[in-house]
């Protein structure tokens, strides 16, 4: 039986790696006593609770995991107070209206009457005021209830649609439940969360810190996966796969549009296990097999270098479970290669999101003779526990230096504040993330795993990080200032501060705070010019010469009269000082050859100041166009205003982020700096509010000016396609090499850009792609004409351009093009083109692929991205043959359409809006629903019956200041779904 692990979790969600927490091991309870305790809080006799969580059985209308997380929140969450089950009640059924589009649930508090609308299901129900967890239980159970007799298990969609499991139903359920635990946890704070078994596995992988493997990092590049770059002294490198690599096959499975995830899930294996992989690379005209035996391949190795002056440099990436053991390694070889007089050490811990909090406690007892390492406090600020340092196994004390960023994180706070805060180092670079709650984490039988948060760290001091993260002693911020290449139109490009809106736990909905923590300034602050463009990494080597901060922080080491944080920082005054004046040149230079006056002076308090925005051609922005959009400044006082900067910030991103920078603008002088802006070509129709803060180099801006953007939408396309197999034997059988034609219709109003058909296999072996992504349309140059083929070739499985004569199957590379050509598949225009895939045997059940079609830039913005409707960015289907080839085309598959009559303008005159339309499909529809944000305001569905092909829809819905985004999403029942957002602003 698979009992719960309880540990202790601090952890770093959303803005960083789901799969890196600080975890703490407890006792794990014995299985009678666990299961007494459940027992005796929910009402349920041992054997029954044995089953609950922890057995084979499943059971959706019980809501087992629901209820086991229930009672670990109202046995040790943190803050109880933040327990308001009404909330997390109606949060949950939020949860599944958007997951789940046969459902729609309405609440009315003061009745206590909740409207269902459940697949072919409409009612209404009493839910008295929901005070308990019990409530919330008895609440939603009568709710799965309905789910489970009205739904079936192909109207919920699965998180992956392409890998359908064997009992689908028990998969689509556990998904709901899931999903109704995401909602009401997301009620809590940003760390308290279900993991569901394939991020828990994952998880589980990088805390270990290891995993047999081949040593290689990959990337998808046009649906090929493709060798970024192959690790030192792996498998892979010993076996000469290099970078840029195509990997065609994984042990004789194709992965054309395979995911990274399944890739990696196929490269991974059992050490000593081989793998064999077909790379294709350049000058091979076939792939290549490279057998490669799996070794054990660090995920986050510790990695050090003696710099100049025998200053030792460690990177710790991750407190994984052997990082403590390996910097222990990584100092012995450090001090045996400066003869054991190591001067100093730099610990890098940027980008370092966390790990076990034991190893954490480890790493920080290596260099701490006492004193107190990390402690943990409850929500009333009870001390539940104190880590100190030993007194055995100290290295010597020589001065250190730790370089933190915004995404240093939990565990690795542990240590900064645990080394800063006993004197015992100094902090370079800037301020960290904040993250300084702890997480229990528990485990159910299906390999998901619960998260959350039990309790709060402090730091030595009892000083709380929560939400202000370890301050930097000495902040170093980079500043950027160049040309952007020729072909990208050579205008200047600058960041100033940039570095300020990195997102960080205080940023995050609903984060906790804490009463000690507080905000402290550092004793020294510098700027220093850095490459906007970093060269991609392609090996395990670093560049420490030319990190500017590292270079920094070596020179504090040196300087250091004793290892005393103090002495360190009484002695940086002349080191920063002389850095900051080099810096100060290298950045007044750069600003100069980009034609900007950075020189310094003093800041003006309430300068009289004009600020203007433009946008070339006729004023707006035009979504797939780009525009130039100006920013003037006009000093209208007498004294002269330094290093001005107006940063721009926009809810909806048109410009937010944007630094229009001026520098010196004296009395009565104006100065313009220009974006170039190309927002895509989905973009909606909007009027987007923009605030532009007027900064030099103080904290707070000089001014601040609220205006808008008006953009203006383009028509969008529309596909309708059909397929068949080219060939004359319709039986399906093993050998095969077959071309499946495509035919696609743009059916919409506007033209396809970057439109895109590919193959993604479900049958393993079985089935091997050698063609599997097409892009229909025609290349044109910007008046819309053919384009000039400067390379004959092979496209989409037909000769392009004046090649010879072929017979049998088409080889060839793909055709070149005149510069400056796109691909376009105007509006009703038809393509064709064709897939190769060979048959290496025919499954019992047959042999399974999925079709994509959609358009990677012409496609619903607002609804995909903004709103966050990524499954319905493509339209899919699912293609099985069994026995027979399909010669003949199939009948042709239409998405439905939607038609809006009435809907709110850009601008709203009043606090609510009417949309309303009609939905038509040639087959009939399943669903008609429409969202505002993520409230479901309308659906209509799932009735059964006859057929609907023409459903209308109308909607009121009250409108709150700023941008409102609604949406409208419609499915047929062959599984097409389309989306079409309206956005209105009330200013």
């Amino acid at each position: 039986m698979n009992m719960l692990r309880p540990m202790v979790a601090l952890s770093l969600a959303g803005s960083l790696s789901l799969g890196t927490y600080a975890l703490r091991h407890e006792p794990v309870a014995a299985p009678s006593r666990l299961h007494q305790e459940l027992s005796s809080a929910l009402g349920l006799g041992v054997d029954q609770v044995s089953e609950m969580a922890f057995g084979d059985r499943y059971a959706f209308t019980e809501l087992e995991y629901l209820q086991t997380t229930l009672f670990y929140l109202d046995e040790g969450y943190v803050e109880p107070d933040r327990l308001d089950y009404e909330a997390m009640f109606e949060a949950a059924l939020e949860a599944v209206e958007r997951k789940v589009p046969s459902c729609m649930f309405r609440r009315d508090a003061e009745t206590g009457s909740l409207h269902i609308a459940v697949g072919d299901y409409r009612g209404v129900q009493q839910v008295p005021k929901v005070a308990t967890s019990a409530d919330l239980m008895h609440a939603l159970r009568p709710i799965a209830q309905l789910m489970m007799d009205h739904l079936t298990p192909e109207q919920i969609p699965l998180r992956n649609p392409t890998e359908v499991p064997e009992d689908r139903q028990r998969a689509a359920f556990a998904e709901v439940e899931q999903t109704l635990i995401n909602g009401a946890l997301g009620t809590l704070d940003p760390h308290s969360v279900l993991l569901p078994p394939e991020d828990s596995k994952d998880m589980d992988v990088e805390n270990q810190g290891h995993f047999g493997g081949l040593g290689i990092t990959i990337v998808d590049r046009q649906g090929q996966l493709t060798v970024e770059y192959p690790l030192k002294d792996t498998p892979a490198m010993k076996a000469g796969v290099l970078a840029d690599d195509r990997i065609m096959r994984i042990d004789g499975e194709s992965t054309i549009n395979m995911s990274l995830d399944e890739a990696v899930s196929r490269l991974r294996g059992p050490v000593g296990a081989p793998v064999t992989v077909e790379i294709l690379r350049d000058g091979l005209s076939e792939p290549l097999p490279i057998r490669i035996v799996r070794a054990e391949i660090k995920l986050h190795p510790v990695e050090g270098e003696l710099m100049e002056g025998n200053v030792g440099y460690i990177s710790l990436s991750a407190f994984h479970a052997e990082v403590a053991q390996g910097l222990s390694d990584e100092l012995t070889r450090l001090q045996r290669e400066a003869g054991g007089s190591l001067k100093g050490l730099v610990l890098d811990l940027r980008g370092n999101p966390g790990g076990f909090l034991n190893q954490a406690v480890r790493v920080s007892d290596t260099f701490l003779k006492s004193g107190v390492i990390v402690s943990t406090v409850d929500g009333m600020g009870r001390k539940l526990d104190e880590q100190v340092a030993k007194s055995w196994g100290v290295e010597p004390e020589f001065p250190m230096v730790v370089l933190l960023d915004a995404r240093s994180a939990s565990a690795s706070e542990i240590v900064a504040g645990a080394l800063r805060n006993n004197d015992r180092a100094v902090i370079v670079g800037e301020r960290s993330f904040g993250k300084g709650s702890v997480q229990n984490l528990r485990s159910f039988n299906d390999d998901s795993k619960l998260k959350y948060t039990t309790a709060k760290y402090l730091t030595p001091g009892d000083r709380s990080i929560q939400s202000v993260g370890i301050p930097a002693d000495i902040e170093l911020d980079p500043v950027i200032a160049e040309r952007r290449a020729e072909d990208d139109g050579g205008a200047p490009f600058a960041l100033v501060h940039w570095r300020e809106r990195i997102s960080r736990e205080a940023d995050l909905d609903k984060h906790l705070d804490h009463a000690s923590a507080r905000m402290e300034q550092p004793a020294y602050s510098a700027t220093y010019l850095r490459k906007a463009d970093v060269e991609r990494k392609r090996t395990g080597e670093r560049d420490l010469a030319h990190d500017v901060e590292v270079q920094f922080a070596r020179d504090m080491v040196l300087a250091a009269p004793s290892a005393r944080r103090a002495d360190m920082l009484s002695a940086a005054a002349p080191i920063v000082a002389r850095h900051a004046k080099l810096w100060d040149k290298q950045i007044e230079d750069a600003f100069t050859a980009i034609g900007i006056d950075w020189s310094a002076g003093p800041s003006v308090k309430d300068p009289n100041v004009e600020l203007t925005l433009s946008v070339g051609g006729d004023g707006q922005l035009i979504a797939g166009d780009e525009r130039d959009v100006t920013v003037t400044v006009t000093n209208r006082g007498a004294e002269p205003l330094y290093r001005l900067v107006a940063v721009a910030s926009s809810d909806s991103g048109v410009l937010d982020g944007r630094e229009f920078v001026f520098g010196k603008v004296g009395p009565g002088q104006t100065r313009s700096f220009v974006h170039s802006v190309h927002l895509v070509d989905g973009f909606p129709a909007e009027r987007s509010p923009v605030k532009l803060a007027l900064r030099d180099g103080g904290v707070e801006p000089l001014k601040t000016v609220d205006l808008s953007v008006d953009v203006t939408a383009r028509p969008l396309p529309a596909f309708s396609w059909s397929w068949r197999v080219l060939g004359t034997n319709a039986e399906l059988a093993a050998g095969q090499e077959l071309e499946l034609e495509l035919t696609v219709t743009n059916t919409g109003d506007g033209a396809a850009v970057e439109p895109f058909a590919r193959l993604k296999n479900q049958s393993g072996r079985s089935l091997d792609i050698r063609r599997g992504t097409v892009e229909p349309g025609a290349m044109v140059d910007d008046a819309g004409k053919a384009c000039v083929i400067t390379k004959p070739g092979i496209e989409a499985g037909k000769v392009v351009g004046d090649m010879p004569a072929q017979s049998g199957r088409l080889i060839g590379d793909a055709p070149g093009y005149a510069k400056d050509c796109h691909r376009s598949l105007p509006a009703g225009a038809t393509w064709t083109g064709r897939f190769a895939l060979d048959v290496k045997d025919v499954p019992e059940d047959g042999i399974r692929f999925e079709l994509q079609v959609g358009d990677g830039a012409a496609y619903d913005h607002a609804a995909v991205v903004r709103e966050g409707f990524y499954p319905y960015f493509t339209q899919r289907e699912d293609v099985h043959w069994q026995g027979k080839l399909p010669l003949e085309p199939v009948s042709t598959r239409q998405p439905p359409t939607i038609t809006v009559t009435r809907a709110p303008t850009t601008v709203a005159g009043a606090d609510h809006a009417t949309i309303s339309g009609v939905v038509r499909d040639d087959h009939g529809i399943a669903d008609v629903l429409v969202y505002k944000g993520s409230d479901k305001v309308f659906f209509q569905g799932g009735l059964g019956g006859e057929p609907l092909r023409s459903v209308p829809f109308t909607a009121e819905v009250p409108l709150d200041m700023g941008v409102t985004t609604l949406v409208i999403l419609a499915t047929d029942d062959e599984g097409h779904t389309v989306t079409r957002s309206v956005v209105t602003t009330r200013e």
